[in-house]
């Protein structure tokens, strides 16, 4: 078993993984476990060190697992400028503390997202584990099961409409997933990585069945802007209480952008980070 200290303490795996943020990490009761990148990963904390093995493990698995988890450090830097931008923020960095904004692959991201969309956290688990045994590739074989990767576009586009819209967790929403994975450009993801955030989003909204929402989700959590926010009814609530937004019936691209824009005035670059933080508070999504 390898094992890293991270500067700043260890991440909170549960925080991490059960978010809403990413969906393929399982709990057997003593570590987390599944598939990131190119490898499955099984990890736990203990006494503020990172305990963690990969299959295959390549010359390339820590750095990606540093890289993934945010352990060089960043994380107390953030939290540190967010409580100096705002002190009332402090409860939430303690009683959340271990808390971080992963750093997914894009194409993953996308797809993920997709089968958000009018869903609960359970489902697309479900649904999306449902994806990578119909059409990812395996990585590993432990203890009998194989573990697969996400799938890539390719890979599903490859598919039938009806292989994907029978996965309960997807439903309507494999449909969505196919259509987009055949319509996508080659070169999509490379010119993602390329881009500036305000490109991104523009070049994210202009597919389909993308929408404001999904392309900061698609930011945020794929390619790395921390100053993407994305707004729903729990962070446009937030945006109504501490920033004197007007409350209004529905969220308009107007209210969208007024919400954002408010979350990066207040925190600059690291707007997503602290609506991460609210948005746990909100939904009150971490049982300790």
């Amino acid at each position: 078993m390898n094992s890293l200290t991270p500067r700043g303490g260890c991440p909170d795996l549960r925080l991490c993984f059960e978010s809403g943020q990413a969906f393929g990490w399982e709990f057997d009761g003593k570590a987390w476990q599944g598939v990131a990148g190119e490898s499955f990963y099984r990890l736990f904390t203990e006494s503020g060190v990172l305990f963690w093995e990969a299959e295959p493990e390549t010359a390339e698995s820590e750095e990606f697992l540093k890289k993934y988890l945010c352990l060089d450090g960043d994380a107390g830097r953030i939290y540190r400028a967010l409580e100096e931008k705002d002190a009332d923020l402090a409860p939430l960095l303690r009683e959340y503390r271990g808390l971080r904004v992963l750093a997914q692959p894009a194409e993953e991201v996308f797809f993920s997202f997709m089968a958000s969309c009018c869903n609960n956290i359970p489902r697309i688990k479900a649904g999306l584990g449902e994806l990578r045994e119909l059409c990812g590739e395996p990585v590993c074989e432990r203890e009998g099961r194989v573990w697969k990767r996400f799938p890539s576009a390719a890979a599903i586009a490859a598919r039938k409409e009806e292989e994907l819209t029978s996965i309960k967790g997807l439903a309507f929403r494999g449909r969505n997933m196919l259509s987009a994975s055949r319509s996508l450009p080659e070169d999509f993801f490379q010119r993602l990585k390329r881009a500036s955030y305000p490109e991104a989003k523009a070049l994210l909204c202009s597919q389909k069945f993308i929408g404001e929402k999904l392309a900061d989700c698609i930011c945020l959590f794929g390619l790395g802007f921390s100053e993407a926010v994305p707004v729903d009814t729990h962070v446009y609530q937030i945006g109504v209480k501490r920033f004197g937004i007007e409350p209004r019936k529905s969220i308009t691209s107007a209210v969208y952008k007024q919400t954002a824009d408010a979350f990066r005035s207040r925190y600059g670059k690291y707007a997503g980070w602290a609506q991460q933080f609210l948005f746990m508070k909100e939904i009150d999504g971490y049982q300790g």
